[in-house]
């Protein structure tokens, strides 16, 4: 069985060869990607909302924040 990883794996190696060849802008972008796709693993696997709460606080509906105060 072939294991590919996660897409923050393969942004990941794709990051260290942009490095490699020293360009930084498009290391940059994807060690961006592969940060931000743990991110999204790491809320889904901890049942964490941080996604909707950031969504609602954009939307305007700043409700959650003051329920956790």
């Amino acid at each position: 069985m072939l294991n590919l990883g996660t897409l923050a794996d393969i942004y990941l190696k794709e990051g260290d060869e942009f490095l490699n060849k020293n360009d930084l802008v498009q290391a940059s972008e994807k060690y961006y990607k592969a940060t931000e796709k743990v991110t999204k693993i790491l809320s889904n696997k901890n049942n964490i909302k941080v996604l909707s709460e950031v969504k609602n606080f954009i939307d305007g509906d700043q409700s959650f924040y003051l329920k956790r105060r």
